[in-house]
């Protein structure tokens, strides 16, 4: 399998409920079970909801004739409310996705994702999680190493952490040195990660934030630049200051990509290092767009190298 392949292999979450595409349920279905058809859908991953509306998602694909045209279950990564939610949530949360994946027979929840636990929180978390589930923990990234740290203490199976990296404004953004210190942070405590948000496009630009006409503009990461940052970091032992060279890089001409190999200015990522950082470090990305990453790739001649499986 192609270096590239490797790289991009099931590295998309579709997150398309949630802004800025912010689609209804019969989109997102529909949306979701063609690109399980595309000729790219390799590239696909999980389909991501909020562990409320999981019975609307069921109600909705029932009313969605052929919506599994391919056959196999949908994986889907529930987002569920804190620990210490008001109202039981979390733990309705929980009866929810358990009620989903005894009665689903087009779809299993196999993944949680929680939103910022403070360190008191991370304990009765992974506490309370059944076995079962992969969770990913969103840890904020002005200040992670204690968190990140707390998280990994935990010994849970199947516990990684989780980083917004964009947003609608551009204020949501972080910097290339807050994201190169949380995957150094991440590889340290050998804790896997996930990112989300505002990674539509492969290498950092300044792009519309939103689909608007009259939408704010900023410069926002690129996929392929986080997802190397971390393969040089657990592969590598690279450190902050040369990651946020590389995160900040625009230069499409500055990766030189074989059959085999990744390289970034003569540094060499082989399709065995990056088979193994992204099935154990570097999971996936959430992006409310499928479209957008591969018109982007096309654009650059890389989606073709990374569709070879030699």
């Amino acid at each position: 399998m192609s270096a590239m392949r490797q790289l991009l292999q099931n590295i998309v979450d579709y997150a398309g409920l949630f802004p800025p595409a912010g689609l209804p349920m019969p989109a997102v279905v529909q949306n979701y079970r063609d690109y399980t058809l595309h000729e790219n859908s390799w590239m696909l991953s999980r389909l991501i909801v909020p562990a409320a509306k999981l019975s609307t998602l069921t109600s909705v694909y029932q009313e969605t004739s052929g919506a599994k045209a391919n056959g196999n279950k949908w994986l889907i990564s529930a987002l569920i409310p804190a620990v210490d939610a008001a109202d039981s949530a979390f733990s309705l949360a929980l009866e929810a996705i358990e009620q989903f994946n005894q009665t689903s027979d087009f779809a299993e929840v196999d993944t949680v994702e929680g939103k910022s636990p403070r360190t008191e929180l991370i304990e009765p978390t992974c506490t309370q999680l059944p076995n079962s589930l992969f969770a990913f923990l969103e840890v904020p990234y002005q200040d992670p190493d204690e968190i990140l740290g707390q998280i990994a203490a935990q010994g849970r199976d199947r516990t990684f952490a989780k980083i917004r990296t964009g947003g609608v404004t551009a204020n949501l953004i972080p910097e290339a040195e807050r994201v190169a210190n949380f995957i150094v942070q991440c590889a340290a405590n050998n804790l896997g990660f996930k990112a989300t948000a505002g990674l539509h496009h492969p290498l950092p630009a300044e792009f519309a934030l939103t689909y608007e006409p009259d939408s704010p503009r900023a410069v926002m990461h690129g996929f392929m630049n986080v997802f190397l940052a971390a393969c040089f970091a657990k592969q590598k032992n690279w450190t902050q200051e040369p990651l946020t060279a590389l995160l900040a890089c625009r230069d499409p001409a500055e990766f030189v990509i074989t059959e085999q190999q990744i390289q970034f200015q003569g540094a060499t990522l082989t399709a065995s290092d990056l088979a193994l950082v992204r099935k154990e470090f570097a999971i996936s990305f959430g992006s409310c767009s499928f479209v957008e990453p591969l018109e982007d790739l096309t654009s650059l001649d890389w989606l073709a190298t990374a569709a070879k499986t030699v």
